[in-house]
């Protein structure tokens, strides 16, 4: 009986420590730091939203990834948000920036991350890949997330094939490329990147050995299709 009765007094009074600590004002946040931003998110913004959801509430009551999930949907610019509790009552705020990793063209140039959310208009003296893009870009949204893979496969591979490709042009199920300056070759967007290139350089090689000019060269299909002119 004496020991159900410790154990009950134990269990109050963790109970009632968890309640006085979600109540106390000593827990009260305070300060809210963010930083990380400033190219594609906005700090400002950001904090602003912040002090909104979480000024004046305690902190051990606050469930962090609900915090980062709330931020991160309303700032699409932000790869990944990581919220820090600093106790008693500081939330430190880290924004992960999308970082540009290709340029999209469709009548004006686009910078695009891995994911395909386009970032803003690019500069002309931007150093990445340059890549046309049939369907509509628009800041702020998403083009076809496997595109950017798919352009960074092949701009690898051709490089390390040694198949100079001149421009690449994106379409939803398929990219069209000119090689070689004038070789039409058309590749699913979800193939063997790495294949596709070495089939690509052999059908090159073995038409200047024919000394046969091609036209056109189709890998997106089990049967290859091969055009000369």
């Amino acid at each position: 009986m004496k020991k159900i009765f410790l154990l009950g007094l134990l269990l109050g009074s963790i109970t009632y420590g968890v309640y006085y600590f979600k109540k106390s004002p000593f827990f009260k946040i305070r300060n809210i730091q963010v930083y990380g931003g400033g190219v594609y998110v906005n700090e400002n913004d950001v904090y602003k939203m912040a002090e909104k959801i979480l000024d004046g509430r305690n902190i051990l009551a606050i469930k962090s990834y609900d915090v980062e999930v709330d931020i991160k949907k309303n700032f699409l610019g932000a790869k990944e948000i990581f919220i820090e509790k600093d106790l008693p009552d500081s939330i430190k705020i880290k924004i992960e920036e999308r970082v540009p990793l290709a340029v999209v063209k469709n009548n004006e140039e686009y910078l695009v991350d891995e994911d395909g959310y386009v970032l803003g208009l690019a500069s002309e003296r931007i150093d990445l890949p340059r890549l046309k893009y049939s369907e509509e870009v628009k800041i702020g949204d998403f083009i076809s997330k496997d595109i950017i893979p798919a352009s960074s496969e092949i701009i690898k591979y051709a490089s390390q094939e040694e198949v100079d490709v001149s421009s690449v042009s994106f379409y939803p199920k398929y990219a069209h490329l000119y090689v070689d300056g004038s070789i039409n070759v058309f590749i699913n967007n979800e193939s063997n990147k790495l294949l596709g290139m070495k089939v690509l350089k052999r059908l090159i090689e073995e038409a200047r050995v024919l000394d046969r000019k091609l036209k056109k060269i189709d890998l997106r299909y089990d049967k290859v299709i091969v055009l000369y002119e």
